[in-house]
């Protein structure tokens, strides 16, 4: 099937496994379980209410999209990385469906706070959130990206540790740089998703037509993207940040096998990135001990998912003279 925007993606829908498929993918996923089973931490849980928040999106229900955007974002801040597509989805809608969505965000979350203040805690929750930014002023904290790339040779050539807080031009620090890098691949994946997004003709009673099955499928890849380019670009990740990139990315990964290998190669990354941090065992710490230089493997591995992927989704995006809304 074929989106407005050219999308190439094709849809899975027509195998009565492919439901099967893409929540297996994820209720499944070795990286998921060891995160929440074994490491008993909540990353699930806002990548739940960031899944809700995007399916009421494409539902056309902009209120409860905003309430458990603010869920997500109570529970992590992380989670705002989703916001620029939920924006994009209700802005191609309608000025109405922006007003309700924000209205739902600002709403839950200064209810979900109210408590604290009330009780006079308020000031520490927002130090919390204002401060999470800087907290490690690490490339990396144990998540094998690029940074940590960087970092590991910056070590061995400058016999020292190479903070985010340097400079590299002028007042832009190495933070900074991964900040700007984070903003302009976020503008490149809207800015290649904006045509598939735009309104049809309306019916007679005036109503805008659903999007269609493979926009719906690059929509959840584009979601996908946005998490892990905030593992991959941004500085200071944890080793967990990149996690609910893998409950986006399996709806894509069931309905096409372009998407499926690197969406399992991935998870195999991850899965071992978590393992390196926090082996379940001696053993285990022994054999990836004795692996030369595995934690660079897996880095690169990383590099190389996150430019395939991104690779994938620029080619079912790429315009066409020939479909109505081209860029």
């Amino acid at each position: 099937m074929t989106g407005r925007a050219g999308v190439t993606l094709r849809l899975g829908e027509g195998s009565r496994w492919f439901p099967l498929l893409a929540a297996g993918l994820w209720a499944l996923n070795p990286a998921m379980l060891y995160v929440s089973a074994y490491w008993a931490q909540v990353d699930s849980i806002h990548t739940l209410w960031m899944l809700a928040a995007l399916l009421a999106a494409l539902a056309r229900r902009w209120g409860w999209s905003g309430l458990f955007m603010g869920l997500a974002l109570l529970t992590k801040l992380h989670a705002i990385v989703l916001l620029p597509l939920l924006l994009a989805l209700a802005w191609r809608h309608s000025r109405r469906a922006v007003a309700l969505g924000a209205l739902g965000v600002a709403g839950t979350v200064a209810l979900g706070l109210l408590p604290l203040a009330l009780s006079g805690a308020g000031s520490h929750a927002l130090t919390a959130y204002g401060g999470s930014v800087g907290f490690y002023p690490r490339l990396s904290v144990n998540a094998f990206n690029g940074w940590f790339l960087v970092q590991t040779f910056a070590a061995r050539w400058l016999q020292r540790d190479l903070l985010d807080t340097a400079t590299i031009l002028g007042p832009i620090t190495l933070r900074w740089a991964g900040l700007i890098l984070l903003a302009g691949y976020t503008a490149l994946l809207l800015w290649r998703l904006w045509p598939a997004l735009e309104p049809g003709p309306t019916d007679r009673a005036g109503r805008l037509p659903e999007l269609d099955g493979a926009t719906r499928l690059l929509v959840f890849l584009a979601a996908g993207l946005l998490i892990f380019g905030f593992f991959s670009l941004a500085t200071e990740m944890h080793e967990r940040y990149g996690l609910p990139a893998l409950a986006f990315l399996a709806l894509p990964a069931a309905a096409r096998r372009r998407v499926l290998w690197p969406y399992l190669l991935l998870t195999a990354v991850f899965s071992l990135n978590l393992v390196r941090v926090l082996p379940w065992g001696t053993g285990i710490f022994k054999l990836l001990e004795s692996i030369p230089g595995d934690r660079l493997l897996l880095s690169l591995a990383s590099v190389g998912i996150f430019l395939w992927l991104t690779g994938l989704y620029l080619a079912a995006t790429r315009p066409r003279a020939d479909v109505k809304g081209n860029l």
